[in-house]
Protein backbone atom coordinates (compact mmCIF):
# COMPACT_ATOMS: atom_id res chain seq x y z
CA UNK A 1 0.00 0.00 0.00
CA UNK A 2 0.72 3.75 0.16
CA UNK A 3 3.93 5.51 1.70
CA UNK A 4 3.06 7.10 4.84
CA UNK A 5 2.62 10.55 5.20
CA UNK A 6 2.13 10.66 1.55
CA UNK A 7 2.24 12.33 -1.29
CA UNK A 8 -0.22 14.73 -2.80
CA UNK A 9 -1.70 16.07 -5.40
CA UNK A 10 -4.29 18.62 -5.83
CA UNK A 11 -6.01 19.19 -8.74
CA UNK A 12 -8.30 22.34 -9.24
CA UNK A 13 -7.03 26.32 -8.47
CA UNK A 14 -10.98 27.26 -7.37
CA UNK A 15 -11.86 27.84 -4.10
CA UNK A 16 -11.89 24.79 -2.50
CA UNK A 17 -8.54 23.54 -4.56
CA UNK A 18 -6.54 26.85 -3.16
CA UNK A 19 -8.36 26.68 0.00
CA UNK A 20 -7.31 22.44 0.71
CA UNK A 21 -4.39 23.28 -0.77
CA UNK A 22 -3.02 25.96 2.00
CA UNK A 23 -4.54 23.77 4.65
CA UNK A 24 -2.60 20.73 4.34
CA UNK A 25 0.63 22.99 3.82
CA UNK A 26 1.38 23.10 7.21
CA UNK A 27 1.28 18.97 7.94
CA UNK A 28 4.85 18.61 6.13
CA UNK A 29 3.42 16.72 2.97
CA UNK A 30 5.21 16.78 -0.58
CA UNK A 31 2.69 18.27 -2.48
CA UNK A 32 1.66 18.56 -6.10
CA UNK A 33 -1.01 21.42 -7.11
CA UNK A 34 -2.39 21.79 -10.88
CA UNK A 35 -3.98 24.43 -11.97
CA UNK A 36 -6.18 24.59 -14.88
CA UNK A 37 -3.77 25.37 -18.45
CA UNK A 38 -5.86 28.47 -19.01
CA UNK A 39 -5.36 30.16 -15.73
CA UNK A 40 -2.03 32.21 -15.02
CA UNK A 41 0.38 29.37 -14.20
CA UNK A 42 2.76 31.67 -13.30
CA UNK A 43 0.73 34.45 -11.44
CA UNK A 44 -0.30 31.69 -9.06
CA UNK A 45 3.33 30.98 -8.60
CA UNK A 46 4.69 34.21 -7.91
CA UNK A 47 2.17 34.55 -5.39
CA UNK A 48 3.03 31.17 -3.40
CA UNK A 49 6.73 32.47 -3.11
CA UNK A 50 5.59 36.02 -2.08
CA UNK A 51 3.54 34.51 0.82
CA UNK A 52 6.34 31.94 1.92
CA UNK A 53 8.60 34.54 1.93
CA UNK A 54 6.15 36.88 4.11
CA UNK A 55 5.97 33.97 6.65
CA UNK A 56 10.03 33.63 6.91
CA UNK A 57 10.08 37.13 7.14
CA UNK A 58 7.45 37.44 9.82
CA UNK A 59 9.07 34.31 11.90
CA UNK A 60 5.86 32.43 11.03
CA UNK A 61 8.09 29.61 9.40
CA UNK A 62 11.38 28.67 10.47
CA UNK A 63 14.19 28.33 7.82
CA UNK A 64 13.76 24.48 7.86
CA UNK A 65 10.00 25.01 7.30
CA UNK A 66 10.76 27.39 4.41
CA UNK A 67 13.12 24.72 2.44
CA UNK A 68 11.13 22.52 3.08
CA UNK A 69 8.07 23.80 1.22
CA UNK A 70 10.82 25.13 -1.89
CA UNK A 71 12.12 21.94 -2.45
CA UNK A 72 8.96 19.86 -1.98
CA UNK A 73 5.74 21.98 -3.17
CA UNK A 74 5.80 22.21 -6.97
CA UNK A 75 2.74 24.13 -8.84
CA UNK A 76 2.34 23.16 -12.30
CA UNK A 77 -0.78 23.21 -14.71
CA UNK A 78 0.52 19.32 -15.49
CA UNK A 79 -0.96 16.48 -14.75
CA UNK A 80 1.84 13.99 -15.48
CA UNK A 81 3.36 16.07 -13.00
CA UNK A 82 1.36 13.81 -10.28
CA UNK A 83 2.99 10.44 -11.12
CA UNK A 84 4.41 9.97 -8.17
CA UNK A 85 1.67 10.94 -5.56
CA UNK A 86 0.05 8.76 -3.11
CA UNK A 87 -3.31 10.56 -2.31
CA UNK A 88 -4.24 12.49 -5.54
CA UNK A 89 -7.91 15.03 -4.46
CA UNK A 90 -9.25 16.46 -7.35
CA UNK A 91 -10.87 19.75 -6.37
CA UNK A 92 -12.48 21.65 -9.61
CA UNK A 93 -16.01 22.49 -10.78
CA UNK A 94 -19.20 20.59 -10.50
CA UNK A 95 -18.80 19.30 -13.71
CA UNK A 96 -19.17 15.48 -14.41
CA UNK A 97 -17.78 15.73 -17.61
CA UNK A 98 -14.97 17.39 -16.92
CA UNK A 99 -14.09 14.98 -13.78
CA UNK A 100 -14.33 12.12 -15.57
CA UNK A 101 -11.93 13.09 -17.96
CA UNK A 102 -9.23 13.85 -15.33
CA UNK A 103 -9.46 10.63 -13.79
CA UNK A 104 -9.43 8.74 -17.15
CA UNK A 105 -6.32 10.97 -17.81
CA UNK A 106 -4.63 10.53 -14.18
CA UNK A 107 -5.59 6.44 -13.77
CA UNK A 108 -2.88 6.39 -16.47
CA UNK A 109 -0.41 7.95 -15.13
CA UNK A 110 -0.90 7.85 -11.46
CA UNK A 111 1.10 4.25 -9.83
CA UNK A 112 -1.07 1.41 -9.18
CA UNK A 113 -1.46 2.00 -5.23
CA UNK A 114 -2.56 5.89 -6.05
CA UNK A 115 -5.83 6.56 -3.91
CA UNK A 116 -8.07 8.81 -5.82
CA UNK A 117 -10.39 10.98 -3.82
CA UNK A 118 -12.97 13.79 -5.53
CA UNK A 119 -13.92 16.58 -3.51
CA UNK A 120 -17.24 16.64 -5.18
CA UNK A 121 -20.41 17.85 -3.39
CA UNK A 122 -22.81 16.02 -5.58
CA UNK A 123 -21.38 13.50 -7.79
CA UNK A 124 -20.73 10.26 -6.36
CA UNK A 125 -17.68 8.60 -6.42
CA UNK A 126 -18.46 5.45 -8.01
CA UNK A 127 -19.94 8.08 -11.39
CA UNK A 128 -16.31 9.26 -11.79
CA UNK A 129 -14.41 5.68 -11.70
CA UNK A 130 -12.07 5.87 -14.45
CA UNK A 131 -10.86 2.11 -14.61
CA UNK A 132 -11.82 -1.02 -12.62
CA UNK A 133 -9.04 -1.22 -11.54
CA UNK A 134 -8.83 1.59 -9.81
CA UNK A 135 -12.21 1.58 -7.72
CA UNK A 136 -11.09 -0.17 -4.51
CA UNK A 137 -8.77 2.81 -4.30
CA UNK A 138 -11.47 5.51 -4.64
CA UNK A 139 -13.16 7.81 -2.54
CA UNK A 140 -14.56 10.77 -1.84
CA UNK A 141 -13.34 13.06 0.08
CA UNK A 142 -15.56 16.11 0.66
CA UNK A 143 -14.04 19.55 2.57
CA UNK A 144 -16.57 22.12 3.82
CA UNK A 145 -15.31 25.99 2.92
CA UNK A 146 -13.12 27.13 5.21
CA UNK A 147 -11.21 24.22 5.36
CA UNK A 148 -8.95 25.74 8.58
CA UNK A 149 -12.26 26.42 10.38
CA UNK A 150 -14.60 23.49 9.52
CA UNK A 151 -13.60 20.44 11.52
CA UNK A 152 -15.57 17.83 9.44
CA UNK A 153 -15.08 16.01 6.35
CA UNK A 154 -17.61 13.85 4.84
CA UNK A 155 -15.30 10.03 3.73
CA UNK A 156 -17.80 8.75 1.48
CA UNK A 157 -16.55 5.29 0.30
CA UNK A 158 -18.17 3.20 -2.58
CA UNK A 159 -19.15 -0.37 -2.76
CA UNK A 160 -15.90 -1.00 -4.21
CA UNK A 161 -13.59 1.07 -2.03
CA UNK A 162 -11.58 -1.90 -0.22
CA UNK A 163 -11.32 -1.49 3.70
CA UNK A 164 -6.95 -0.88 3.07
CA UNK A 165 -8.57 2.27 1.52
CA UNK A 166 -10.80 3.74 4.06
CA UNK A 167 -8.49 2.83 6.98
CA UNK A 168 -5.18 5.04 5.12
CA UNK A 169 -8.22 7.66 4.55
CA UNK A 170 -9.09 7.92 8.24
CA UNK A 171 -5.67 7.64 9.03
CA UNK A 172 -4.74 11.01 6.40
CA UNK A 173 -7.59 12.69 8.18
CA UNK A 174 -6.15 12.42 11.77
CA UNK A 175 -3.05 13.33 10.84
CA UNK A 176 -4.88 16.77 9.25
CA UNK A 177 -6.61 17.37 12.53
CA UNK A 178 -10.07 16.77 10.85
CA UNK A 179 -13.28 14.81 12.24
CA UNK A 180 -15.31 12.74 9.76
CA UNK A 181 -18.32 11.54 9.05
CA UNK A 182 -18.28 8.10 7.12
CA UNK A 183 -21.11 7.48 4.61
CA UNK A 184 -21.79 5.35 1.79
CA UNK A 185 -22.91 6.53 -1.44
CA UNK A 186 -26.56 6.35 -0.67
CA UNK A 187 -26.10 8.62 1.98
CA UNK A 188 -23.64 10.98 0.21
CA UNK A 189 -23.31 14.39 1.28
CA UNK A 190 -25.85 14.61 4.11
CA UNK A 191 -24.78 17.64 5.77
CA UNK A 192 -25.71 19.63 2.61
CA UNK A 193 -28.78 17.87 1.56
CA UNK A 194 -29.76 18.74 5.23
CA UNK A 195 -29.47 22.05 4.80
CA UNK A 196 -30.88 21.51 1.39
CA UNK A 197 -34.23 21.05 3.49
CA UNK A 198 -33.95 24.02 5.16
CA UNK A 199 -33.24 25.99 2.14
CA UNK A 200 -36.24 24.55 -0.10
CA UNK A 201 -38.51 25.31 2.97
CA UNK A 202 -37.71 28.91 3.26
CA UNK A 203 -37.69 29.49 -0.69
CA UNK A 204 -41.15 27.87 -0.40
CA UNK A 205 -42.51 30.29 2.69
CA UNK A 206 -40.91 33.07 0.16
CA UNK A 207 -42.95 31.99 -2.90
CA UNK A 208 -46.25 31.94 -0.67
CA UNK A 209 -45.23 36.12 -0.58
CA UNK A 210 -44.99 35.06 3.21
CA UNK A 211 -41.54 36.60 3.05
CA UNK A 212 -39.16 38.44 0.76
CA UNK A 213 -35.39 37.20 0.39
CA UNK A 214 -33.94 39.76 2.02
CA UNK A 215 -36.47 39.29 5.38
CA UNK A 216 -36.11 35.50 5.07
CA UNK A 217 -32.42 35.68 5.30
CA UNK A 218 -31.95 37.62 7.74
CA UNK A 219 -34.57 36.19 10.27
CA UNK A 220 -32.41 32.86 9.44
CA UNK A 221 -29.61 34.54 10.51
CA UNK A 222 -31.16 36.35 13.71
CA UNK A 223 -32.19 33.01 14.93
CA UNK A 224 -30.83 29.55 13.23
CA UNK A 225 -27.47 30.42 11.72
CA UNK A 226 -24.40 32.80 10.98
CA UNK A 227 -25.40 32.88 6.91
CA UNK A 228 -28.97 32.59 5.53
CA UNK A 229 -30.37 30.33 3.01
CA UNK A 230 -30.16 32.47 0.19
CA UNK A 231 -26.78 34.44 0.96
CA UNK A 232 -25.86 30.28 1.07
CA UNK A 233 -26.07 29.73 -2.41
CA UNK A 234 -25.14 33.02 -3.87
CA UNK A 235 -21.58 32.49 -2.04
CA UNK A 236 -21.34 28.81 -3.64
CA UNK A 237 -22.52 29.85 -6.97
CA UNK A 238 -26.44 29.37 -8.66
CA UNK A 239 -24.68 26.67 -11.07
CA UNK A 240 -23.12 24.66 -8.58
CA UNK A 241 -26.08 25.11 -6.48
CA UNK A 242 -28.54 23.81 -9.38
CA UNK A 243 -25.94 21.16 -10.42
CA UNK A 244 -25.80 19.71 -6.64
CA UNK A 245 -29.51 19.88 -6.35
CA UNK A 246 -30.21 18.11 -9.77
CA UNK A 247 -27.57 15.20 -8.26
CA UNK A 248 -29.31 15.08 -4.81
CA UNK A 249 -33.12 14.78 -5.73
CA UNK A 250 -32.88 11.88 -8.45
CA UNK A 251 -32.49 9.94 -5.32
CA UNK A 252 -35.34 11.58 -3.25
CA UNK A 253 -39.23 9.84 -3.24
CA UNK A 254 -40.04 13.16 -2.90
CA UNK A 255 -37.98 15.30 -5.51
CA UNK A 256 -41.19 16.77 -6.88
CA UNK A 257 -41.13 19.06 -3.41
CA UNK A 258 -37.46 20.59 -5.26
CA UNK A 259 -39.00 20.98 -8.34
CA UNK A 260 -39.98 24.81 -7.80
CA UNK A 261 -36.41 25.88 -6.44
CA UNK A 262 -34.51 23.80 -9.01
CA UNK A 263 -36.58 26.08 -11.90
CA UNK A 264 -35.67 29.25 -10.33
CA UNK A 265 -31.96 27.97 -10.03
CA UNK A 266 -32.19 27.17 -13.53
CA UNK A 267 -33.30 30.53 -14.86
CA UNK A 268 -31.27 32.69 -12.32
CA UNK A 269 -28.72 30.54 -14.00
CA UNK A 270 -29.25 31.14 -17.74
CA UNK A 271 -29.71 34.78 -16.95
CA UNK A 272 -26.48 34.80 -14.90
CA UNK A 273 -27.93 36.47 -11.94
CA UNK A 274 -27.87 35.83 -7.61
CA UNK A 275 -30.90 36.30 -5.53
CA UNK A 276 -29.14 39.32 -4.11
CA UNK A 277 -29.93 40.88 -7.14
CA UNK A 278 -33.54 39.43 -7.58
CA UNK A 279 -35.22 40.24 -4.11
CA UNK A 280 -36.64 44.09 -5.09
CA UNK A 281 -40.41 43.19 -3.59
CA UNK A 282 -41.87 45.66 -0.77
CA UNK A 283 -41.34 44.18 3.03
CA UNK A 284 -43.83 41.82 3.92
CA UNK A 285 -45.06 42.99 6.90
CA UNK A 286 -44.81 39.78 9.60
CA UNK A 287 -46.87 39.87 12.75
CA UNK A 288 -46.08 38.12 15.52
CA UNK A 289 -48.41 34.61 14.17
CA UNK A 290 -46.74 34.68 10.78
CA UNK A 291 -43.51 34.99 12.33
CA UNK A 292 -44.07 32.31 14.46
CA UNK A 293 -45.43 29.91 11.70
CA UNK A 294 -42.24 30.80 9.50
CA UNK A 295 -40.00 30.16 12.40
CA UNK A 296 -41.81 26.76 13.16
CA UNK A 297 -41.87 25.81 9.30
CA UNK A 298 -38.16 26.17 9.36
CA UNK A 299 -37.29 24.71 12.67
CA UNK A 300 -39.31 21.60 11.66
CA UNK A 301 -38.15 21.44 8.36
CA UNK A 302 -34.65 20.94 9.58
CA UNK A 303 -35.83 18.73 12.67
CA UNK A 304 -37.16 16.39 10.09
CA UNK A 305 -34.26 16.39 7.88
CA UNK A 306 -31.84 15.77 10.91
CA UNK A 307 -33.98 12.58 12.38
CA UNK A 308 -34.21 11.36 8.91
CA UNK A 309 -30.71 11.43 7.20
CA UNK A 310 -29.50 10.42 10.85
CA UNK A 311 -31.24 7.03 10.57
CA UNK A 312 -30.61 6.38 6.96
CA UNK A 313 -26.71 6.71 7.33
CA UNK A 314 -27.10 4.16 10.46
CA UNK A 315 -25.06 7.60 12.42
CA UNK A 316 -24.87 7.86 15.99
CA UNK A 317 -27.02 11.81 16.80
CA UNK A 318 -24.28 12.34 18.73
CA UNK A 319 -21.71 11.96 15.75
CA UNK A 320 -24.31 13.87 13.36
CA UNK A 321 -25.19 16.60 15.91
CA UNK A 322 -20.94 16.94 16.06
CA UNK A 323 -20.48 16.90 12.49
CA UNK A 324 -23.42 19.88 12.19
CA UNK A 325 -22.27 21.56 14.80
CA UNK A 326 -18.96 22.19 12.48
CA UNK A 327 -20.97 22.88 9.38
CA UNK A 328 -23.14 25.30 10.55
CA UNK A 329 -20.84 26.71 13.17
CA UNK A 330 -23.91 26.95 15.79
CA UNK A 331 -25.05 24.44 18.72
CA UNK A 332 -27.57 22.59 16.49
CA UNK A 333 -29.28 21.55 19.32
CA UNK A 334 -30.11 24.35 21.18
CA UNK A 335 -31.34 25.42 17.20
CA UNK A 336 -33.70 22.72 16.66
CA UNK A 337 -35.29 22.74 20.49
CA UNK A 338 -35.90 26.72 20.00
CA UNK A 339 -39.57 27.08 21.17
CA UNK A 340 -40.45 29.97 18.88
CA UNK A 341 -42.41 32.82 20.34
Amino acid sequence: MNNFPPSIGIIGEGKMGTNIFHYLLDFGFPMIWVSNPKIDLEKIQKSFQKKLKRSLDAGILDETGFFFRTKNIRITNQLTDLSNCDLIIEAVTEDLQLKQEIFIEIDAIAHPDCIFATNSSSIKPSGLYPSIARSDKFIGLHFFYPVSLKNIVELIITSQTSLETVDYAKRFLSTIQRDHLQLDEKNSFALNKIFLSFQNEAFLIVSEGKATIRQMDDLIKENFFPFGAFDFMDSVGIPTMLASIVNYSKDYPDRAAYKPLILRLQAMSDKGTIFSHSDVEDQVNMEQLLLKEILTRLQIALKEAIAAFTERAGLASEKMVSALNEYFGVDITKIIGMNPE
